[in-house]
């Protein structure tokens, strides 16, 4: 503060402030008992986070790897029979995988995921003028749980961060 009156500017006062404050705070240990807003856990800041932050992307992947790679699988495109077959196989183990980690919403977004590639190849040969707009329906269903999987991913990842 004797800079402040040695005739020292405020913008000086306050960088010799904040540096002291900086310094003040890179002392204290990495584990902080700070908590978020989401959470009453300690936030982890520095070094010490690395193991905590590979425990939990390890544990976040084996929970959510196989829904996830199903919907990225799910975005083959094509209107043959093998294709259709595939996309049929790859919706009926999604909805399995999705009933069996209780996923209501995700097992019957498969259903009709499912039900749309199966569709398609009927409505084409039939001649059905909404057989065009079937695979756009499908990659908009799939855009969607794709999307609501990885946001479910991100929140698991986030928890386990948290300590839950």
């Amino acid at each position: 503060m004797a800079a402040i009156a040695g005739g020292a500017g405020i913008g000086d006062s306050v960088v010799a402030v904040t540096l002291a404050v900086v310094a003040e705070q890179e002392s204290k240990p990495q584990i902080t008992g700070s908590t978020t807003a989401l959470s009453s856990a300690p936030c982890y800041r520095g070094p010490a986070i690395n193991a905590k932050q590979i425990q939990c992307a390890r544990q976040t992947l084996a929970k959510n790897a196989l829904g996830i790679g199903l919907d990225v699988a799910g975005f083959i495109p094509g209107e043959n029979l093998a294709v259709t077959v595939a996309q049929v196989g790859i919706g009926t183990v999604s909805a399995v995988n999705s009933a069996a980690n209780g996923d209501s919403t995700g097992a019957f977004g498969s259903i009709a995921g499912l039900q749309l590639a199966a569709l398609a190849p009927v409505a084409k040969s039939a001649g059905w003028g909404v057989a065009k707009s079937i695979p756009g329906i499908g990659t908009i269903l799939n855009v969607g749980l794709t999307g609501r999987d990885l946001y479910n991913a991100y929140n698991d990842y986030q928890s386990c961060l948290a300590g839950h």
